[in-house]
């Protein structure tokens, strides 16, 4: 017995250019699918769309421009000034929440009107009366309304909080807080712990973020989903969900999401039902680190460039100067200080440990989105372990780890991991949160028709699209409008390629214009603050430094405004239509804001054979918009009696209502032979599968998954086994 392997791609709907439904074989060797590209219609992926079209037409031989984020989309940055005045930011009047008969739990927000972030240490100018003056208020107030943005426990009596000229005061008859979060949908970034199998918490404090554990029942020893031991508390304004929780006496948490609660003299604002669907633990990509390894002495600095490393161990002062760093294992010893200076990815393959008094954040007026470690570890093992008295400000991802601070850790942040252990003392301040995943953040930036402006699309409103920061979720609104408008601008660029109204010159002279624009935002920290204060030509160049103001629409200029009359070199436009053409690329509008596609089923798999044709008959995703074109993809294996030993791939397309039939729920696909039955040789290796036609038994293991016009897959469906049959 022997297996043929291949693919077929087989799509349902929509219109398409330039591909006739054929097929491509390669014979004595795997075949692998090859999917058809759709350049997404979203803001930031327009450059590598429209980078993919060229590339895969073999036009272009320069690299792409710009940094990419770790789910390898565009990702631009800009420079961002830092303020120190606190007159923008207003304060929001504060609510409480009792926790015991003299112990209530103040929120407190604010609003920033700045367009940048505002920086204000604790004391006399952000600081609290009675003293102490730090309560674990926030000394970085971002732009826009903050409603909720921390939580400080106090016992009812007057406690007001003055940043700068302004104060606001909770007392025990302040309002009521509103339970915070979403307690039937939550999202990772809600979370200040988040756990797959347990999170165990000693006398500890949680404050300003939920606490969560996804799965149900995963500890060998049969202990429950979330503990919380006696006299800890978790922000009562917030949520703590777990299958089963285990409450100790005189505890505190604010609303339970539970199958079961056991509360053994604790205390909840109310107890409901555990959610249907918990948010997914984020994976961790492969980390490869290097071989040198770096070792910081006490009493020595150094800083240290991005890049792979072997083991770093620091008892002096290491600064992280931003980028992505892979890394075997990171030990900061007793008094050890890890810094980083700019964004950074710190990626670790084995294990993270603090000595006692150590610490690891990032620079004094960053937010903990600032420095992402991902710490790898051994399955189930200790990933990340802090001694006492240590300090992390920081996103912490351990996925397949545990995560255990000791006495007195002091974290800011958030706690992704399989398993989190909290000792006596240690105090977790949720700040940022994980973002969302990309799919999640880009379907939050659709519109409904109630929203948008009559005879607009919700994909032609570029400031609306830039309001949600999928990208660079720390940035102003200001600033996520000057990369958005850069990412529009290149895909606008790239629709006109594709349409024709483009040459490849013009779409090279946008794409770069954009692409320097975007850099010399990043390295000029006064740039973007110029264009938030205006760029009414929307050229990029703020209205201070434009020298020639009323430039048209997509035109390339330079620095000073001014257009650019030179076009790069770039291939002949004739030829990349042509190219462009034969690989079939779509522009999919019907598709955008289309969810995830859901897996198919196949149902059945007969020969036609009076019309020389295999038809499959597929389950539809009843979920995506009726103008989105819709592609099965198919991985077949067939297992025959003989042994022809050949192995292909096949490609097909097909046009809008050439399906073989249609219902509500299904469809039924054709795939055409090319071959003559009762003239070809068995095996010859040209035809899926052919040869079988002459009366050669065989099965079909298959399996299909859907793909829309915006490049969204689903999962694979389940693969299902049919016998050679002919089609009634």
């Amino acid at each position: 017995m022997t297996d043929k392997l291949g693919w077929v791609l087989v799509r349902a709907d929509g219109a398409r250019k330039g591909l006739a439904p054929r097929f491509s074989f390669s014979r004595g060797e795997q075949g692998t699918a090859s999917a058809v590209t759709a350049p997404s219609l979203l803001a930031a992926a327009a450059l590598l769309a429209a980078a993919a079209l060229l590339a895969a037409a073999a036009l272009l031989g320069t690299a792409c421009e710009g940094r990419r984020s770790n789910g390898g989309e565009p990702m631009a940055r800009v420079a961002r000034a830092v303020s120190s005045d606190p007159s923008p930011v207003s304060l929001l009047a504060p609510c409480v929440t009792r926790t015991a008969t003299t112990e209530w739990w103040a929120s407190f927000g604010y609003d920033s009107a700045a367009s940048q972030p505002v920086v204000v240490a604790a004391g006399a100018s952000n600081g609290f009366t009675p003293a102490p003056a730090d309560m674990g208020q926030p000394t970085r107030f971002d732009p826009g309304p903050h409603p909720h943005a921390f939580s400080v426990k106090f016992n009812g009596q007057s406690l007001k909080w003055t940043l700068g000229t302004r104060s606001v005061t909770a007392t025990s008859s302040s309002p009521v807080c509103a339970a915070m979060g979403s307690a039937t949908a939550p999202v990772l970034g809600q979370f200040a712990i988040y756990a797959q199998n347990d999170v165990r918490l000693d006398r500890v404090t949680v404050m300003g973020g939920d606490v969560g554990v996804a799965g149900a029942g995963l500890m060998t020893d049969g202990r429950d989903e979330v503990t919380l031991e006696p006299d800890g508390r978790v922000d009562p304004t917030r949520g703590v969900f777990g299958h089963t929780v285990d409450l100790r006496a005189r505890a505190v948490m604010g609303a339970v999401h539970t199958d079961r609660l056991d509360n053994q003299g604790g205390s909840t604002v109310s107890v409901g039902p555990f959610p249907a669907k918990m948010p997914a633990i984020p994976a961790l990509d492969p980390i490869v680190p290097g071989t040198s390894a770096v070792t910081v002495d006490r009493g020595a600095t150094r800083t240290l460039a991005a890049g792979a490393w072997a083991a770093v161990q620091v008892t002096g002062t290491l600064t992280l100067s931003g980028g992505t760093y892979q890394i075997a294992s990171l030990d900061i010893w007793n008094g050890g200080r890890v810094e980083a200076a700019a964004g950074t990815r710190l990626r670790i393959k084995g294990h993270l440990y603090l000595g006692p008094g150590a610490r690891l954040r990032t620079n004094p007026v960053g937010s903990a989105r600032d420095l992402l470690v991902e710490v790898a570890g051994s399955d189930g093992a200790m990933a990340v372990m802090t001694d006492s008295d240590t300090e992390i400000h920081a996103l912490v991802s351990a996925p397949t780890g545990q995560v255990l601070l000791h006495p007195r850790t002091n974290f800011r942040g958030a706690i992704v991991a399989r398993e989190v252990r909290l000792d006596a003392d240690a105090r977790v301040v949720f700040e940022s949160g994980f973002p969302l995943p990309l799919k999640d953040c880009v379907a939050a930036l659709q519109l409904g028709a109630d929203q948008l402006t009559p005879g607009h699309d919700a994909q032609d409103l570029p400031h609306t699209i830039a309001s949600t920061a999928c990208f660079t979720p720390d940035a102003s609104s200001c600033e996520t409008s000057f990369i958005a408008l850069a990412n529009f601008d290149r895909r606008t660029a790239a629709k006109r390629l594709l349409g024709g109204t483009f040459t490849p010159a013009q779409y090279l002279a946008i794409a770069r214009d954009r692409s320097r624009k975007l850099l010399r935002a990043e390295k000029d920290p006064t740039w973007a603050p110029a264009f938030c204060a205006g760029d009414a030509d929307g050229d990029l160049v703020p209205n201070d430094r434009d020298a020639c103001p009323g430039t048209p629409p997509l035109t390339a200029t330079d620095d000073r405004g001014c257009t650019d009359p030179t076009l790069p070199r770039a291939p002949d436009p004739t030829k990349t239509q042509r190219n462009l053409a034969n690989a079939g690329f779509l522009l999919a509008t019907g598709c955008d804001g289309a969810p995830e596609p859901t897996p198919p089923n196949v149902l059945d798999v007969c020969l036609d054979r009076p019309n020389l044709r295999f038809l499959f008959t597929v389950t539809k995703d009843p979920r995506q918009p009726a103008r989105c074109m819709t592609w099965y993809q198919m991985n077949s294996s067939v297992i025959e009696q003989f042994e022809p030993r050949e192995k292909f791939h096949a490609l097909l397309g097909f046009e809008k209502g050439q399906a073989v039939s249609e219902t509500a729920t299904t469809l039924t696909l054709p795939l055409p032979l090319t071959c003559t039955p009762g003239v070809e040789s068995p095996g010859d290796g040209r035809s899926w599968p052919c040869d079988e036609v002459n009366g050669d038994p065989f099965n079909v293991l298959i399996s299909a998954r859907t793909v829309n016009g915006n490049g969204l897959q689903s999962p694979w469906g389940p693969a299902r086994q049919f016998p050679f049959h002919l089609c009634r």
